[in-house]
């Protein structure tokens, strides 16, 4: 997705990933998935237990 505006204004081409667009309908699976795949080799082999996405900061 692009503005015109804001490419005129910007003297550039910006390109916007609209999170709110994905199939679910939200951006937590995508933080959550991008927490999990941020672990290190120690965390990894502890695991993940999570009710919800949205407890991921």
């Amino acid at each position: 997705m692009s503005s015109r505006l804001i490419n005129a204004e910007a003297g550039c081409d910006i390109h916007f990933k609209c999170e709110n667009l994905q199939k679910v309908g939200a951006f937590k699976a995508r933080g959550a998935h991008n927490a999990v795949l941020c672990l290190d080799e120690a965390q990894r082999a502890r695991g993940v237990a999570t009710h919800s996405s949205g407890n991921h900061a």
